[in-house]
C-alpha cells in the first residue's frame, strides 16, 4: 500500500480473449453458474468497479483495475469485472495488493514508505469465467489516521484493523502465529484452477519455516490453516496455496516464545 494521502491511482487493463481460445476447454472444469444481477451489482460495488464498455463487454473480454481507497480506511483494491464472461483455461487472470509486514504491529505505527514492488499478495486464476463475473482482492488491513495533538511533531502515525466484507473486526483467535499480512477475496463466483500467494521481503521475514496459509470462508467463526508451499523469489520469499474461494487468506509466522 502506498501512503494513504497520495492521490488516488487507477490503472486499467482490459483483456479481449482471442476467439480461437474461448472455444478451448478447462481441464474438465467450467465456469460458475452465471450470478444474479443483483449480486454482480453489489460485487461491483463494494470493490469499487464499474462495468466496462466498448469490447471488453464482448465474451472473453474483462477489465482489471488497481486502485488505493483514498478515504479513510485506506487500503488498496485490485479488481475485475467481465460483463459476458469467457473460456480461455491458459490465459491467466492475476489480482494482487501490496504485502506489508504487520507482524510486530500494536497501537499506533508509522505506515512504511515504498516496498518492494514484486512484494504482492493475492489470487491468481483461469480466465474461465461466467458472464457478469466481478471480483477483487482488497488488503484485509484497513489504516485509519491516528489523532495528533495540536503542535505535535509525531505525524503520519496510523491504526491498523482487520476488516472485511463480512466483518469489522476480523477475529484472529485459533491462528497459528502472528499474522505477517493478509487480504480479503470477494467474487460471485468460484475461480477456476485458483492459488492464493504472498511474497514477502526477506529483510522482514527471516525464513519461510512454518509459514502458514489460513482461510476464512464468509459464514465460518474457524480458520482453515494449511503449511503455505514456499520457494526462493530473490528479494521475497514466495508462499503459495492452490484453491481460492471468497473469503479472507492471512498468512502466520511461529510466535517467538
Amino acid at each position: 500500500m502506498h501512503h494513504p494521502h497520495c492521490q488516488l491511482r487507477r490503472s486499467t487493463l482490459s483483456l479481449v480473449l482471442m476467439t480461437l481460445l474461448a472455444g478451448c476447454g478447462a481441464g474438465g472444469a467450467g465456469p460458475s453458474a452465471t450470478p444474479e444481477a443483483s449480486v454482480y451489482a453489489e460485487t461491483m460495488f463494494y470493490c469499487g468497479s464499474q462495468e466496462p464498455t466498448g469490447a471488453s463487454t464482448q465474451h472473453g473480454g474483462l477489465n482489471v483495475t488497481s486502485t488505493m481507497r483514498s478515504s479513510a480506511p485506506f487500503y488498496d483494491v485490485s479488481a475485475m469485472v467481465s460483463p459476458a464472461g469467457a473460456a480461455s483455461p491458459t490465459i491467466p487472470v492475476r489480482l494482487q495488493v501490496d504485502t506489508h509486514n504487520y507482524s510486530a504491529v500494536t497501537g499506533s505505527f508509522h505506515m512504511p514508505g515504498y516496498g518492494d514492488p514484486q512484494s504482492k499478495m493475492g489470487v491468481n486464476f483461469a480466465s474461465v469465467l461466467p458472464a457478469r463475473s466481478a471480483a477483487c482482492v482488497a488488503g484485509l488491513a484497513k489504516l485509519t489516521s491516528a489523532p495528533v495533538a495540536p503542535g505535535a511533531a509525531d505525524v503520519g502515525r496510523y491504526f491498523l484493523s482487520w476488516r472485511s466484507k463480512w466483518s469489522n473486526s476480523v477475529s484472529l483467535a485459533g491462528l497459528p502465529g502472528r499474522v505477517i499480512d493478509g487480504f480479503e477475496l470477494v467474487a460471485d463466483f468460484t475461480p477456476v484452477d485458483a492459488t492464493v500467494f504472498f511474497f514477502l521481503l526477506k529483510s522482514r521475514t527471516a525464513s519461510t519455516q512454518g509459514l502458514s496459509i489460513c482461510y476464512l470462508a464468509p459464514a465460518a467463526s474457524s480458520w482453515d490453516c494449511a503449511a503455505a508451499t514456499a520457494t526462493d523469489a530473490g528479494n521475497n520469499w514466495g508462499a503459495a496455496r492452490a484453491g481460492a474461494a471468497a473469503g479472507v487468506y492471512v498468512i502466520t509466522t511461529p510466535s517467538i516464545g
